[in-house]
């Protein structure tokens, strides 16, 4: 078992390559791929070329402010501006560095050494990704049921346990997350690791946000509004491609799909996302063909848009906000902001 994990973590980048490639070569080869290279001939680029730069700054914009609401509950009151370039930095990282955490990893560095403090950044990004995820959670979990015995779609009965056991996993391990840390258990126990006084102190801080209601639902409310931003993305693309697909049925097929986009077994949701979109926009009328066309389409306006969010890193910031960054108030309440 031990020598079968070593493998595993050794060439997971290797196995998650030969996955993607796997997954989309039988993918490609149950479609007709004249139909899909007609539909990518005829796309509105006009259209594209308005919309996804909007979508792609609303939803920076989102997490930066999600971000931004976590980081004043602990005293970083960062200038927004700043801080929206390090999203955008950390967006391009993704492009070019495996793993969905590159780009976590990036802001963590980034907002730790500007304002010097590492261990609130770590903090920060952390409940950041865990609220995230819970309302994709909570949306994908929503949109399936609302498809299976609303709209009376079998096709996502064989779906169904698949997608339980996931949401249920990440369910239990968000209410595991929330109570131990609410409930100041770590900083209760004593253990002898090198690294358990950090711990401490970073279950601390995460506490005192968690207490806070008003926090908490904002960043709620927030994480709702990008998840819906990313089901315009796929509507707008949807759109330029003349597809005839409701926001409606996107709205329930989407949050799944990003849900599945979760399970670290792919490069960058490569084959994951083309057949979960095929699978769950067929019932809606939506082919083959069609689907594969539009989750290529917006994996690659979402790849150019990441790419071109690199021009953040010739954008300096001002004397005036590395005087901010530097100049950090003393934890406070959300709501006094």
């Amino acid at each position: 078992m031990t020598s079968l994990l070593s493998f595993l973590a050794r060439y997971r980048l290797l196995l998650r390559l030969i996955i993607s490639i796997a997954l989309m070569a039988w993918l490609l080869s149950q479609v007709n791929l004249g139909t899909v290279v007609d539909r990518w001939s005829a796309v509105n680029w006009l259209l594209l070329l308005i919309s996804i730069p909007f979508l792609y700054l609303l939803n920076t914009y989102l997490r930066t402010v999600r971000l931004r609401l976590i980081l004043l509950a602990q005293g970083f009151r960062l200038p927004f501006r700043w801080l929206w370039l390090v999203q955008l930095k950390s967006s391009f990282v993704v492009t070019f560095l495996p793993g969905g955490v590159a780009g976590d990893i990036y802001r963590t560095f980034a907002i730790g050494r500007e304002a010097q403090r590492t261990l609130d950044s770590i903090t920060s990004v952390l409940l950041e990704k865990v609220v995230g995820l819970a309302a994709m959670m909570f949306l994908s979990i929503i949109s399936l049921f609302v498809g299976l015995y609303f709209l009376g779609i079998t096709a996502y009965s064989g779906m169904i346990r698949s997608i339980s056991v996931l949401a249920a996993a990440l369910f239990i391990a968000s209410i595991l997350f929330y109570l131990i840390v609410r409930g100041r258990f770590i900083p209760r126990w004593q253990l002898q690791f090198p690294f358990w006084n950090r711990l401490q102190e970073t279950a601390e801080k995460l506490s005192i946000l968690m207490k806070d209601s008003h926090a908490l639902s904002s960043l709620a409310i927030l994480s709702l509004f990008l998840q819906f931003s990313i089901v315009l993305w796929y509507f707008f693309v949807a759109r330029a491609m003349a597809l005839n697909i409701s926001l409606a049925a996107l709205m329930i097929g989407v949050p799944i799909v990003e849900l599945f986009l979760t399970i670290p077994i792919s490069i960058g949701g490569i084959g994951v996302r083309d057949a979960a979109l095929v699978v769950l926009m067929l019932p809606f009328g939506l082919s083959a063909e069609a689907a594969v066309s539009l989750s290529l389409l917006v994996a690659f306006t979402a790849t150019v848009a990441r790419i071109l969010s690199g021009l953040a890193f010739i954008v300096k910031a001002s004397n005036q906000e590395r005087l901010e960054v530097n100049s950090l108030e003393q934890p406070a309440k959300l709501r006094r902001y």
